[in-house]
C-alpha cells in the first residue's frame, strides 16, 4: 500500500485542523499524524479513521497500481 504524499496534510489544512485536532478526532496519536505527513505509511485502520474525519474515501489516499 502506497499513500499519496502530502494529501493528508493538504486535506487537514483545508478543513482547518491542527495535527493535534486531527489526531484527537481520528483517535490516533499526534506522532502518528506527524509520521504520516512525513511519509510514513499508516495501517489501513489508521487511514480509514483519518479518511472518515476528513470526509473522504480512504482509497483517495492510495496511489493506484501501475498497469
Amino acid at each position: 500500500m502506497i499513500v499519496r504524499q502530502g494529501l493528508v496534510r493538504k486535506l487537514r489544512e483545508r478543513f482547518k485542523f491542527t495535527q493535534l485536532e486531527l489526531a484527537h478526532s481520528a483517535k490516533v496519536s499526534l506522532s502518528t499524524i506527524t509520521a504520516i505527513e512525513r511519509g510514513h505509511t499508516p495501517t489501513l485502520e489508521t487511514l480509514v479513521a483519518i479518511a472518515n474525519v476528513l470526509h473522504v474515501d480512504y482509497r483517495d489516499f492510495l496511489v493506484p497500481p501501475h498497469k
